[in-house]
């Protein structure tokens, strides 16, 4: 059970036992984006991390879900941490997909000059 002091609240990015959950559905992310939308979900059954749409792992506890958190920008800035792969050029258009019945995450980065597709996934371990 959480603490009740956390009731209502954001839990602190030190404090990780529920905060993946409850950042997950906090509303107003990246200026009035939902986070269901703008975080995609990858993991392998005893971790997971939360993908933005451009590309930067915001949200990682590892290597379980009750871990301390190694990236946590999703609860403060930058300095929190944050692993980021994308196309220094801006992107003109960006879609998301997963591979049927997987966690497997494909972002598509479509620029001025082209094209690329990023592959998010956790391999299962045991």
């Amino acid at each position: 059970m959480a603490d009740p002091k956390y009731l209502g609240t954001v839990v602190p990015y030190t404090d990780n036992f529920f905060a993946a959950l409850n950042a997950a559905i906090i509303a107003g992310v990246g200026g009035g984006i939902t986070a269901a939308i703008y975080y995609a979900l990858i993991g392998d059954c005893e971790a997971a991390a939360l993908v933005a749409r451009n590309g930067s792992l915001d949200w990682l506890c590892w290597p379980r879900f009750d871990s301390d958190a190694c990236f946590a920008r999703l609860l403060g800035n930058d300095s929190h941490g944050f692993w980021r792969i994308a196309p220094q050029e801006q992107a003109t258009a960006t879609t998301r997909r997963y591979r049927k019945d997987t966690l497997i995450l494909e972002t598509r980065f479509a620029t001025r000059t082209g094209s690329v597709v990023l592959t998010d996934f956790m391999l299962p371990r045991g």
